[in-house]
């Protein structure tokens, strides 16, 4: 897919290691996650710029965010919505500590 897409994810009670903030900060919106205030370093998570839904970079995000849940123990599975220029087709991607599925969902028009 070489469409532009943007996403955001399901909103839990969810904060990323410091290193994940670091390494994807330029290219992310973080929510509040389970702190009250700033500096929010949790879900949703949003996407600051458009990305192709196939490149290195969202590819490496979806594995970092399943790193995150694999390192913490959570058994949490976080959906995000990616829509883009080929609307109304468009992707869900569900994360989970073992996995990332990328799947086509049909919107209306």
């Amino acid at each position: 897919m070489g469409d532009r897409s943007t996403f955001v994810s399901e909103d839990f009670a969810y904060d990323f290691p410091p290193w994940f903030v670091e390494k994807h900060r330029h290219y992310l919106h973080f929510g509040a996650g389970a702190r009250s205030e700033e500096p929010y370093i949790g879900l949703p998570i949003s996407s600051r710029y458009e990305v192709k839904l196939y490149s290195g970079k969202a590819i490496d995000l979806f594995e970092d965010v399943s790193k995150c849940l694999r390192d913490s123990g959570s058994q949490l599975s976080i959906r995000m919505a990616v829509i883009n220029e080929a609307w109304p087709m468009m992707q869900e991607v569900i994360i989970s500590a073992n996995d990332v599925l990328i799947q086509t969902v049909e919107g209306e028009e």
